[in-house]
């Protein structure tokens, strides 16, 4: 399940990505502004976090697999 959740991640990314360049003159909009109130935190690509979660997922999978291996 983690393993398709990884790729669904990644592939959604990437269509999202090429679906905003063909669409929007080259040009990557799916940015959300995040804060509270008057507070902003910050400006993030979509795309990149679901990027971002995805190499996080598989890096973790990796180690949880390293750590089991040598308990065995």
């Amino acid at each position: 399940m983690l393993l398709t959740m990884v790729w669904s991640l990644a592939l959604s990314g990437g269509v999202g990505n090429l679906l905003d360049r063909v669409l929007h003159d080259g040009r990557v909009v799916d940015f959300m502004n995040l804060g509270i109130a008057g507070l902003r935190t910050g400006i993030f690509n979509v795309v990149g976090g679901c990027i971002t979660i995805g190499v996080l997922l598989v890096a973790f999978d990796a180690l949880h697999q390293r750590i089991d291996s040598v308990h065995a």
